[in-house]
C-alpha cells in the first residue's frame, strides 16, 4: 500500500511543533492501537478488549470521555459508575494508558481558553477520582478530531500531547455495524509505517476483528 496522506504539509508540520500525534514513528514498523470509549460503550466492551490484548500481549491507550464513567454530567454532583471505574482500573493495571477525550465532548475549538482548560482539568479530576488516586495524564483526543492552533498551544501547556490518527472507519454507531470480514480487510489495507488506529470501543465489529487484526500486524 502507497500511503497518499490528505493532510497538507504545513498542518503536519504544525502538529509536530506543538507535539501533537497524527501519525508517529512512521519510519518504523510500528503500529498504534487507540480505543475511544464513550457513546454507549459499557464495562464489559472495554473488558472484552482488554481480554484480547492480554491474550497478544498488546498496548493500547484507551480515551475516555466524562460519560464513559460518570452518570449525569454536570459541573458537580455526577456519580460515579463503579464497573466502568473498576476497568479503567484495569486498564492501568494490566499496562495500558488512560487518555483524556474530555469531560463533555464539546466541539473544543468553539469553547473559550477558559472553558477548554476546564474540560481538561475536571476531567483529569474525575479519573483520578474514579482511580482512586494521582494518575496524571499525557494524551488527549480531541472530539471529532477538531482542533484550532490554540487548542494545539493550550494543550501543550497543560502537558498533553494532542492525539489525532490516520486509520479510522465508521465504526462508532452500535446499531449500524459493518460485517466483519469487510472492516478487517479495510483495517489491514490501512496498515501503515506508523499507523494510529482510532477504534471505539463500542464496536462490536471491532471486537470480533481484534485477535486478527493484531495478527496481520505481527505477520507484518
Amino acid at each position: 500500500v502507497t500511503c497518499k496522506w490528505d493532510r497538507s504539509a504545513e498542518l503536519i508540520q504544525m502538529l509536530k511543533d506543538y507535539g501533537a500525534v497524527y501519525h508517529k514513528n512512521d519510519d518504523q514498523k510500528v503500529c498504534y492501537l487507540t480505543f475511544d470509549c464513550g457513546g454507549t460503550s459499557s464495562a464489559a466492551n472495554v473488558n472484552e478488549i482488554l481480554d484480547i490484548l492480554k491474550e497478544k500481549n498488546v498496548k493500547a491507550i484507551f480515551f475516555v470521555p466524562g460519560d464513559f464513567f460518570l452518570k449525569n454530567l454536570t459541573r458537580e454532583g455526577e456519580t460515579i459508575d463503579q464497573e466502568c471505574a473498576a476497568a479503567m482500573r484495569r486498564i492501568v493495571q494490566e499496562g495500558h494508558l488512560i487518555g483524556s477525550h474530555t469531560y463533555t465532548h464539546p466541539q473544543m475549538p468553539t469553547l473559550s481558553d477558559e472553558d477548554f482548560i476546564w474540560q481538561l482539568n475536571t476531567q483529569q479530576a474525575r479519573i483520578e477520582s474514579a482511580l482512586g488516586y494521582a494518575y496524571p495524564l499525557s494524551y488527549y483526543r480531541p472530539p471529532e478530531g477538531a482542533i484550532s492552533e490554540r487548542d494545539l498551544y493550550l494543550a501543550q501547556k497543560m502537558g498533553y500531547h494532542v492525539t489525532l490518527w490516520s486509520y479510522a472507519y465508521m465504526d462508532w454507531n452500535a446499531s449500524s455495524q459493518m460485517d466483519v470480514g469487510e472492516a478487517l480487510t479495510k483495517a489491514e489495507v490501512g496498515l501503515h509505517d506508523g499507523c494510529v488506529y482510532l477504534l471505539h470501543a463500542l464496536s462490536s465489529t471491532n471486537r470480533a476483528m481484534l485477535r486478527d487484526l493484531i495478527d496481520f500486524m505481527k505477520s507484518e
